[in-house]
């Protein structure tokens, strides 16, 4: 077998709680439930990550059973601003991974494994 590139679905993002913005290149996860960020992510958007809803959940952690808080807060990525309910956690292995509820519901996404390297595409999705 010869060397293999690994790639990772990568899209930049903003997050923006009031005034406080951070950049971030998230990776799109379609398994992941929620979109997660590290928790140092929320401490730079100026928010009492662990005065959040709190949860536990299972899956990309680092625990087996992890804690997780749950924040409102606006995400701009393609040209559109969203506001989501956002997961941070001190044990989240990423600094962000944009999952199903945030990001999937939101946009219809495309993997390209022909183009190279590979493409994506966001389409987005208007619920009534």
């Amino acid at each position: 077998m010869g060397e293999r590139s690994l790639w990772l679905p990568v899209i930049p993002i903003r997050l923006i709680n009031g005034t406080c913005v951070v950049r971030v290149e998230g990776i799109v996860d379609s398994g992941s439930h929620f979109c997660l960020f590290h928790w140092r992510i929320g401490e730079l958007l100026g928010i009492d990550v662990g005065g959040g809803v709190r949860d536990t959940v299972l899956g990309a952690l680092q625990a087996p059973h992890s804690e997780v808080f749950y924040h409102r807060l606006t995400m701009e990525l393609a040209g559109e601003r969203l506001n989501i309910i956002a997961a941070f956690s001190r044990e989240v292995l990423q600094p962000c991974l944009l999952g199903r509820e945030g990001f999937f519901d939101n946009f219809r996404v495309t993997f390209n494994p022909e183009s190279s390297p590979p493409g994506l595409e966001l389409e987005r999705v208007c619920r009534t």
